[in-house]
């Protein structure tokens, strides 16, 4: 029950980042110019799940009473009399809650909003707030409590509502709905007692300051020490015992806690802290391949350890790379600053080949080429090959024509002699014929 109880107020306080008290002692001055909206019990459209409370106002006659528990959903609109809001920053209204669950259980829907629009209409070129965008988008600042809180919303953070009629017009806002969905509030036996009520509408053009918490009395163990907001019951300053407000902290011997006067330690060193603002726990810079190195510190002291921890994003890797595992068929690349391979291995783009030394009988010739995008040159040796002999060839005997007619061959050398007796031995045994 005291863990639940704990995590309502934690998320209640997140919702109603943006509220701030009623009290005049947390607000400004007074703002320069205010336009009000409604702060009376007239004119209200469509009634439905709502009364006019006319007992527990903050201004005006009356204020919107919603019991939550009795109706699935409440739709509270009026149409103003045309108002002129030029220049003006802020809605600001109150709300009254009856319990701190209430607003835990706006986490768990997005109908809930408070809008305005100039369109004379309730659903067109409205802006309207969510209380669960409240809650989920806002930073812990005010300190919410049952009874009347006061809500100042900036308009450049509500929402544009999607629709024909276009963009608020400020110099002509016309109408103001409260719109409440309570279907997250059936499993809640609690709700049926829950009261809702919203009072004192108004345009301003002021920056609002947040109401601070009220502090309780001091409570601790052994290892830190904490406090109650008395309005809220929020935790509040919890931090480890330490002799100083600020570093150096210590750990290895007994001293007096500045903040609740309890005599504390000695601790053994809790080296669990990153602490990557702290210069003095630099390890080292990131690389191509990981981010930075931070020594741990201690969580109660800042004492530096010995471990390391990474941080941060690595570098990229240097544009200008080397060629590595160069091969018979493909190169990959490093980065020069990191020396790891990037990417993968990629087949070589060579030139044709170029003769470097012709081959002879004493030694053997050498062809290269190389690739056009690393420095591998790949080489092959020339083995030197003897021409064959040649064979001389006869050359032909030319043809002369004879006085029959005929054409006799010519011929040279030994051959040509016996050829010339052969016919001459024909001719003069056919003359003696």
């Amino acid at each position: 029950m005291k863990r639940a109880f704990t995590i309502m107020l934690m998320t209640v306080v997140l919702l109603l980042s943006l509220f701030v008290p009623a009290g005049a002692d947390h607000l400004p001055a007074q703002p320069t110019k205010v336009v009000p909206l409604w702060n009376a019990d007239e004119n209200w459209d469509t009634p439905s799940g709502f009364v006019v409370d006319r007992e527990s106002q903050v201004e005006g006659e009356g204020c919107v009473s919603i019991e939550l528990g009795k109706n699935a959903i409440v739709i509270a609109q009026i149409k103003l009399p045309e108002v002129d809001a030029t220049g003006m920053r802020y809605l600001e209204f109150d709300v009254y809650v009856s319990d701190l669950a209430i607003l835990e259980a706006w986490l768990d829907t997005e109908g809930d909003s408070v809008g305005i629009s100039s369109s004379g209409q309730p659903d067109r070129a409205e802006k309207r707030v969510h209380f669960h965008e409240i809650a989920m988008q806002s930073f812990v600042k005010g300190c919410p409590r049952i009874g009347w809180n006061h809500i100042a919303v900036p308009l450049d953070q509500m929402s544009d509502i999607e629709g024909g009629g276009g963009k608020l017009d400020l110099s002509q806002v016309n109408f103001l709905r409260i719109f409440i969905i309570n279907w997250s509030l059936a499993s809640v036996p609690e709700a049926k007692d829950w009261v809702l009520k919203f009072d004192n509408f108004v345009l301003t053009n002021r920056e609002v300051a947040f109401d601070p918490h009220t502090p309780g009395e001091w409570q601790y163990d052994e290892d830190k020490h904490w406090r109650y907001c008395t309005e809220c019951d929020k935790k509040l300053d919890e931090t480890f015992h330490s002799e100083h407000s600020h570093p150096p902290y210590h750990c290895e011997r007994e001293f007096t806690c500045y903040a609740c006067k309890q005599v504390c330690g000695p601790y053994e060193h809790e080296f669990t802290r990153k602490d990557t603002s702290n210069r003095m726990c630099y390890a080292e810079s990131a690389t191509c391949t990981r981010g930075a190195l931070f020594y741990y510190s201690c969580a109660r002291c800042g004492e530096r350890g010995t471990e390391t921890f990474e941080s941060g994003k690595p570098r990229e890797h240097t544009s200008e790379m080397d060629c590595v595992s160069c091969d018979a068929e493909s190169h990959a690349y490093q980065c020069k600053r990191c020396h790891s391979q990037v990417g993968e291995a990629v087949s070589h783009d060579f030139s044709e080949w170029e003769m470097v030394r012709e081959a002879t009988e004493e030694k053997s010739g050498l062809k290269q080429r190389s690739c056009a995008e690393c420095t591998y040159v790949e080489t092959q040796e020339i083995v030197y090959v003897a021409p064959e002999p040649q064979t001389p060839q006869t050359p032909a005997v030319p043809v002369a024509p004879s006085d029959d007619g005929c054409s006799a061959v010519i011929v040279s050398g030994a051959p040509a002699m016996l050829a010339l007796i052969a016919v001459a031995g024909w001719m003069l045994r056919k003359k003696k014929q």
